[in-house]
């Protein structure tokens, strides 16, 4: 029985959703054959792109160097796809398909005193975590006050490593909560971190892998909570690299081993003892 034109989309729909990192051009591009041209695509793209940014904290970057990292706490309209810069307080829209800053709508709904400090201080720190040890990294922080008066922040991390060249790209994605109360003394970090990886040379492996995570951060003043923050995420997402770089020296003679062809299409065999020394995880964190 043929499908209808909008179960057709919704086919199309999955494969672009499970783009790799980087690759999400190519998907849109090959998968339009399936529908008879990227034109009967033209009105489901820019929503499809956006629940593709917004599942993986893609960043978007614009003219003046803005990075801002699409997230779902940092909508401002989900119908238009618009997205919170909380580093300089503007709503922007977005070109959710070429992934870039198109302009400014306005500025951001007004923050309680008790979240603007918060979330300004944990704003600053994460961004200087993400550029000091991400790939092209990029990192957002949105708070909101609670009837008790506590402060909830959702974090999100995220830093990309492509490299076609040598036939594997790379993602690293990270989202937390954390919910600051009045007058404690600590607050509870939770959320989870994604590692994403895509090698096709003469074949095609995707490494998928997530970690939930929780941990706590302490509150001395509102000042150095963002410091106490970022050094927090920076510990926990250390050790989920060192925990993938151990994974990859036994990879080299099992799992990867095991998932791969015995020999791939150019019939020249893959040398699985160099495995760990691609070190992906190290890569896309540039360290």
């Amino acid at each position: 029985e043929e499908l209808t034109p909008e179960q057709k989309v919704q086919v199309v729909k999955g494969f672009i959703l499970a783009s790799p990192p980087g690759e999400i051009g190519d998907v849109i591009r090959d998968v339009s054959v399936l529908l008879g041209g990227k034109d009967k695509l033209e009105s489901s793209l820019p929503v499809i792109a956006c629940e593709y940014n917004l599942k993986h904290n893609t960043v978007c970057k614009g003219s003046n160097g803005e990075r801002v990292v699409v997230c779902p706490s940092g909508q401002a309209d989900a119908s238009e796809g618009s997205i919170i810069d909380p580093s300089v307080g503007k709503v922007l829209t977005l070109d959710h398909i070429k992934r870039e800053v198109t302009g400014c709508s306005g500025d951001a709904p007004a923050l309680s005193v008790a979240v603007e400090q918060l979330q300004a201080a944990a704003q600053k720190e994460m961004e200087k975590y993400a550029k000091a040890s991400l790939s092209d990294g990029g990192a957002a922080v949105h708070g909101k006050e609670g009837a008790d008066g506590a402060v909830t922040l959702s974090v999100h991390v995220s830093g990309t490593r492509l490299n076609p060249s040598n036939f594997w790209n790379g993602r690293w994605a990270s989202s937390y909560e954390c919910t600051v109360a009045r007058g404690e003394a600590s607050a509870k970090l939770e959320g989870s971190i994604r590692a994403d990886a895509h090698v096709y040379e003469g074949g095609n492996v995707q490494f998928e892998s997530r970690k939930q995570v929780s941990a706590t951060v302490s509150i001395s003043s509102p000042d150095t909570f963002g410091a106490a923050l970022s050094q927090k995420v920076k510990e926990v997402e250390d050790g989920y690299h060192k925990f993938l770089d151990e994974q990859y020296g036994g990879a080299a003679e099992a799992a990867f081993k095991g998932i791969r062809r015995k020999m791939p299409r150019t019939q020249q065999k893959f040398q699985w003892g160099q495995v760990a020394s691609y070190s992906l995880a190290r890569e896309l964190t540039n360290r």
